[in-house]
């Protein structure tokens, strides 16, 4: 007795790994990522916020202060690649050589 799946040689009834029709529409509609905004004292309760704006539903639930305070920026200052040039810009002379 053999099963359907064993006598398709081909696979026809498998799903192959070059099929892209299926995620590539899904990454189309895909929101660009939102930046992570919680109010104060959503933070410092380390709770869920949800960014409601003039006040999240956290704060009115308790009645707290919502406020909202704009994030650092982050990630490497521009200068930082820079200090690697600037050994380089007086290289030592170079010095003859004496004989032995």
């Amino acid at each position: 007795m053999a099963d359907a799946s064993d006598s398709d040689p081909g696979g026809a009834g498998r799903t192959s790994s070059g099929d892209k029709a299926g995620p590539a529409a899904p990454n189309a509609a895909r929101k660009p990522p939102t930046k992570c905004q919680a109010c104060t004292s959503c933070r410092l309760k380390k709770v869920r916020c949800d960014g409601g704006k003039p006040v999240c539903s956290a704060c009115v639930r308790t009645g707290a202060e919502c406020l909202y305070v704009p994030s650092r920026r982050r990630g490497r200052p521009a200068r930082a690649s820079r200090g690697y040039e600037r050994p380089y810009a007086n290289p030592l002379p170079i010095l003859p050589r004496q004989p032995a």
